[in-house]
This record gives C-alpha cells, structure tokens and sequence, in this order.
C-alpha cells in the first residue's frame, strides 16, 4: 500500500508548505540570472555572515537582508542582497521565519540605504 503523500519514508509527517512556489514568489529566470551574476562578482563571492566569524567560505545563496514579503521594490533593491553560504542562511532563515519552535518575526521593516 502506497503512503500518504503527507508522510515520509521514515514515518513522520511532512510537514504542509502553504506558501505559493518559488517562482510564484518571484524566484524565476530573471532572478536566476541576477543570482548568479551577483554571486560572480569578487566583492560578493565569498559568506558574509562566515567572513565576519574569520572563515572562508563560498557563498551561494543571495539573501534579502530585509525581508521582501512580496514587495518587488525591496526584492529587487541590491542594497538589500548579501552574499550568503547555505548553512548561514538556513540559520537566518530558521530566526526570521520562526522555524524550531521560534516566534516568527511579524515586522516588516522599511530598507534604508543609509549605512
């Protein structure tokens, strides 16, 4: 017997990602393409968040330093993007969406160019 598509092959559920696809929320082949571009770029080639911690590793994910929440303006802004690794990211990712029993972060605030 076939099983559940809500269950794993280890027995425990999967768990039910409601969110539209990736390319619904605008992670298509413009994005794509801008991903990597910007990864390309020496001064965005390396983890950030690893460079500050003495470590050297590629980056490979370009992360939305504010949360874009659908807003095109933001999830454009290059001044919002950072170069991050996977591992990095999964851990900003896991503190701002509320993943392993943390609160999800509900504020949405504005990106400033001013740094």
């Amino acid at each position: 017997m076939p099983r559940s598509p809500q269950r794993r092959a280890n027995g425990r559920h999967r768990p039910v990602d409601r969110r539209p696809t990736a390319t619904q929320r605008g992670y298509d082949a413009r994005w794509r393409k801008y991903r990597a571009a910007f990864l390309a770029t020496p001064a965005n080639a390396l983890c950030r968040e690893c460079r500050k911690r003495g470590r050297i590793t590629p980056a490979t994910v370009v992360d939305h330093i504010v949360p874009h929440l659908g807003d095109a303006v933001v999830f454009w802004d290059p001044g919002n993007h950072q170069p991050l690794c996977h591992s990095c990211h999964s851990r900003k990712t896991v503190r701002e969406d509320g993943g392993f029993g943390n609160r999800r972060k509900e504020s949405h605030v504005p990106h400033s160019d001013a740094s």
